[in-house]
């Protein structure tokens, strides 16, 4: 196809006159060598002509575009725009706009056109004249700006500093992001609107940095430039403070400047705060009662201490920066120290532990330690903040509460709960070395009478000395124990046999009979002493204490001063004082306590001047019980005192009874209890009976032992008995130790002159010569002697010719029941005119 170039009707000569073939070649020759395309189509928009630039353009030949219709060459989507245009350019309107072409290897070309229509001279649409510039690569980079002020944009708005651009010379706000409007509540347009000076509670710094941008731009050479903190208003006149980061560039021809604000409100309160808790930190380091430290957890050594560590442990500070944790530790607790530094860094937590520090002038402190793991902000090295609490005093308090708690307030010998533990001990060594172990349960003989004659500073200081000997006469590796009161108990270890434990028993005995002098006073201490041994007497602690305790029962028994071992024998015996004791607890209840009445004579009368009471048991598995195995185990278990009164009320009953009967005009006899006139108003209680019963206080003879004579603590209580009436008697007169003076000062009616005496006189020129000093000296005081235990005629004879008429034994009557004894005196009332010779009745009954 041939193309054709048609000469637009607009184009005409300068003289405004037809197209000359001059000028029809010249324009041919012009489009031909245009830079831009020239397509020229018919009124079908067929191309009749098509310059080279425009075929280079589409990547085509112009033959290969001539012929073609325009649409051939456009992307799909161009087609419906190019159909409306088509029609507009046929009613001859002129047009300009852009389109997009597929290049003949698929990329597209977007291109500007102009359209000229050609027509003829009656306006007929012939065909279409076009010019296309190529802008593809113009709109490529229109599109990358659009892009980049979209994505500017976007950063603009999205940015939570307040974004402000600023011309320099005048301070007017040329643009402003969303943060700006929240930040201030100003809105965009209003920004606009406004200077930066406008913005500032300090106009006259802000006014500066404007004018004073273009020098530090130069200075800094396009680097940012940090403005320190200053303060802004907004739009309700709250003011805050604001950090600036600005830089300062040439825009559209004007120096200007571009603006970060930051609100730092909320920081500079962070600031504030932190400022305010360093400085809390700060006091408290220096004024804390606690002491405290950071030391490093790479080599240990001292970062920092407040005053109060230094005062602690002596040094100061630039002394303990040069040392290590290890340097005030005490040498003791390095092992522990190790140990805790090992654990203390795999520990995520605060842990705590109780050590102690040396000194610098050698002084040794105990201390708590709380120790936490830091971090070194600047440099990250780990840091051991340790809080130290010093608890000197709380440690030896607690130590002498341990002590106390282990030991006896008096003489400072283990207690009950040590022994338990030092038994325990030795017991498990005694198993594996394949040895025995010997517990001595010792008891000072007599004591209370120390206690009641001198009084308890004298007791507690023979109590010290006894201490003191005790830990003299045994090992080192033994152990020496106070139970309480004067019982004591020394356990001896790696014993190979019973004579070892004999020999220190000895040992001891005779360490402790040596006189003791206290406060001018001379005092002769006997021990008695009870001995087991594991494991042949028991495996455990409260075992061979028991059997010790027994054994120690038996020593007594044994007239004191001696020391017994445990036997099985002991161990019967313990188990029926363990029986009497719990019948005794039934006893009352159960009404099996009787009486049973002795009467004095008066050998040459034959009148009865006497009746003594006395208790007897009938228990239902053991059968009669004699007082003397029961008496002892009531008072130690407190039941004396009921006992007594039972026996009191039953006596004074009966002695009424025989009284209204007419068969007695003497008075009943009763034995009384130490435990029993030591209870506080026994003398009111006395009275009571004596009103419940009838009976006037003359008509009752107390019989007292020796003892009850020593002491103060006794004296009130006799005096309140002697004003009421009662006779008091002493009996077993002869064996106690009381001194005669008692005699007097508490004005005794009677001595009963024990029936020992009697039973050696046939034998014992010395009993027959005690005897006649008890009455020669019974004599002196003026007061009456009564004979117990005259069994035989000599026995009478012999009291007879020593002016001795009171007695009381088998000779004359056995015990005898209430109603036997009534029956008996009723058969003496009835034969006393006729009868001259006494003879007892054949009533069986147990000793006395």
């Amino acid at each position: 196809m041939v193309a054709t170039l048609t000469v637009p009707a607009l184009v005409a000569n300068k003289d405004g006159g037809a197209v000359t073939q001059y000028d029809a070649a010249m324009y041919r020759r012009i489009v031909e060598t245009a830079n831009e395309g020239i397509w020229q189509t018919d009124a079908e928009f067929r191309g009749t002509f098509v310059n080279d630039r425009m075929a280079e353009m589409l990547g085509y030949t112009p033959e290969d575009m001539l012929g073609r219709p325009v649409r051939d060459f456009m992307l799909p989507e161009e087609i419906a725009d190019h159909q409306r245009r088509a029609r507009e350019h046929r009613q001859g309107s002129p047009d300009r706009f852009e389109r997009r072409f597929r290049h003949r290897d698929g990329h597209t070309v977007t291109v500007l056109v102009s359209v000229t229509s050609l027509l003829d001279e009656d306006g007929v649409f012939l065909g279409a004249f076009a010019m296309l510039t190529d802008i593809t690569e113009r709109k490529r980079a229109e599109e990358a700006l659009a892009e980049s002020e979209s994505l500017y944009r976007h950063l603009f708005e999205l940015e939570s500093d307040a974004i402000f651009l600023v011309d320099n010379e005048t301070g007017q706000i040329q643009e402003a992001n969303q943060a700006a409007e929240m930040l201030y509540g100003y809105s965009r347009a209003e920004l606009l609107q406004r200077k930066n000076t406008d913005l500032s509670a300090e106009p006259d710094q802000t006014r500066k940095f404007t004018h004073e941008g273009k020098a530090i731009q130069e200075e800094r050479r396009g680097k940012p430039v940090l403005v320190l903190t200053r303060w802004h208003r907004n739009r309700e006149g709250a003011v805050f403070p604001v950090e600036i980061t600005a830089k300062h560039f040439v825009w559209r021809g004007r120096p200007v400047h571009i603006a970060a604000v930051r609100d730092i409100t909320e920081r500079e309160r962070m600031i504030a705060d932190l400022r305010a808790s360093e400085a809390r930190f700060r006091s408290i380091f220096e004024l804390s009662p606690l002491g405290i430290s950071l030391v490093s957890r790479r080599d240990y050594r001292f970062v920092q201490a407040n005053p109060r560590y230094c005062e602690l442990v002596g040094y100061s500070l630039e002394e303990l920066q040069r040392m290590t944790v290890t340097d005030v530790t005490h040498p003791d607790d390095w092992p522990r120290l190790r140990q805790l530094c090992r654990v203390s860094s795999s520990e995520k937590q605060a842990i705590t532990v109780r050590k102690r520090y040396l000194r610098k002038d050698g002084a040794t402190r105990w201390v708590n330690v709380t120790t936490d793991l830091l971090f070194e902000q600047t440099s990250g090295e780990p840091l051991a903040l340790g809080l130290v609490e010093d608890i000197t005093e709380y440690q030896e308090a607690e130590e002498r509460i341990r002590h106390l708690a282990l030991h006896d307030a008096l003489t400072d010998l283990p207690n009950r709960t040590l022994l338990q533990d030092r038994l325990r001990q030795a017991t498990n060594d005694a198993r594996r070395e394949r040895t025995m172990v010997a517990l001595l349960f010792l008891d000072l003989d007599r004591f209370k009478i120390v206690n009641d004659s001198l009084g308890h500073t004298v007791g507690d200081r023979l109590l010290e000395t006894v201490a003191e000997r005790l830990r003299h006469h045994v090992r080192g590796s033994d152990t020496v124990c106070r139970l309480g009161g004067d019982e004591f108990v020394v356990v001896l270890t790696a014993v190979h046999d019973a004579s070892d434990a004999a020999r220190v028993a000895d040992k001891l005995l005779r360490g402790l009979a040596e006189p003791v002098r206290i406060d001018g006073h001379t005092l002769n201490v006997s021990t008695s002493i009870g001995i087991s041994l594991y494991p042949m007497d028991g495996g455990d602690p409260d075992t061979l204490l028991r059997n010790a305790d027994t054994a120690l029962y038996q020593a007594k028994r044994d007239g004191r001063n001696n020391y017994q071992f445990f036997t099985v024998e002991m161990n019967a015996r313990a188990c029926e004082r363990l029986q009497l004791e719990q019948g005794l607890r039934q006893v009352l209840e159960r009404d099996e306590f009787t009486l049973h009445y002795q009467p004095q004579i008066d050998c040459i009368t034959g009148r009865v001047v006497a009746v003594e009471a006395l208790l007897r048991w009938w228990h239902p598995e053991l059968g009669w019980v004699a007082p003397d195995r029961f008496i002892r185990v009531a008072e130690e278990v407190g039941l004396i005192v009921a006992i007594g009164e039972w026996v009191l009320r039953k006596a004074c009953r009966d002695s009424r009874a025989w009284r209204n009967a007419g068969l007695v005009d003497c008075p009943i006899t009763v034995n009384i209890s130490a435990l029993q006139l030591q209870r506080a108003g026994f003398s009111a209680r006395l009275a009571e009976i004596l009103r419940e019963t009838g009976l006037q206080a003359g008509d009752l003879e107390l019989e007292l032992t020796e003892t009850l004579l020593i002491g103060e603590s006794n004296a009130a209580t006799l005096r309140q008995l002697k004003e009421m009436g009662v006779v008091l008697s002493i009996d077993d007169f002869g064996t106690g130790c009381s001194s005669l003076s008692y005699l007097c000062h508490f004005a005794i009616d009677k001595l009963k002159l024990d029936g020992s005496f009697l039973r050696d006189i046939a034998s014992s020129a010395d009993a027959a010569t005690i005897v006649t000093a008890i009455m020669t000296i019974a004599r002196c005081l003026r007061l009456a002697v009564v004979a117990e235990g005259v069994e035989t005629p000599e026995q009478v004879e012999f009291l007879r010719e020593r002016d001795c008429h009171l007695m009381q034994g088998y000779h004359f009557s056995r015990p005898l029941p209430t109603e036997d004894l009534t029956a008996w005196l009723r058969q003496r009332v009835e034969s006393r005119t006729s009868r001259h010779r006494i003879q007892g009745p054949d009533s069986v009954s147990a000793r006395k």
